[in-house]
C-alpha cells in the first residue's frame, strides 16, 4: 500500500530548490511582518492577520479546511472564580450575534452553539 501524501508544508520544505529560500518567523506576528514588509514574497499566515486593513492589498489563497486538522479553542469559568457573574456576562456576549459576525469577519469558524462539556447551551 502506497504511502498518504505529505503535507503541502512538508512538501515544500523538502523541496531542495526552495530549502535555502525558505525562512520561519519566530511565531505568526513575525511572519506576517515578514509579508507585509515585503521581506518575504509570499508567506503562510492566519487569515485573522489578512483581514487587516494592511495586509488586504495582496493577493491570497485560503487553504481548504479539509488539509489541516481544525484547531478548536476554549472557554472557562472556574466555579472558584470570585467574578462569576462578569465571566458569565462576556460568554453570553461571545455567543451573541455581534460577536459571531467579528468571528466570521477575521476568519474564526464558530460551533454551531456554543456549548460547555456537560452544560446545555
Amino acid at each position: 500500500m502506497a504511502a498518504p501524501p505529505s503535507p503541502p508544508c512538508r512538501t515544500l520544505a523538502s523541496t531542495t530548490s526552495l530549502k535555502p529560500k525558505l525562512v520561519f518567523g519566530e511565531n505568526i506576528s513575525q511572519a506576517a511582518q515578514f509579508v507585509q514588509s515585503g521581506s518575504a514574497q509570499a508567506g503562510l499566515i492566519a487569515l485573522s492577520l489578512v483581514a487587516l486593513s494592511a495586509m488586504k492589498n495582496g493577493q491570497r489563497w485560503d487553504i481548504p479546511l479539509d488539509s489541516y486538522p481544525s484547531m478548536e479553542q476554549a472557554v472557562v469559568i472556574l466555579k472558584s472564580s470570585p467574578n462569576k457573574q462578569a465571566a458569565l456576562s462576556f460568554l453570553t456576549f461571545l455567543k451573541s450575534p455581534q460577536s459571531r459576525a467579528t468571528f466570521d469577519r477575521y476568519g474564526y469558524a464558530a460551533p454551531p452553539s456554543f456549548t460547555a462539556a456537560g452544560q446545555k447551551p
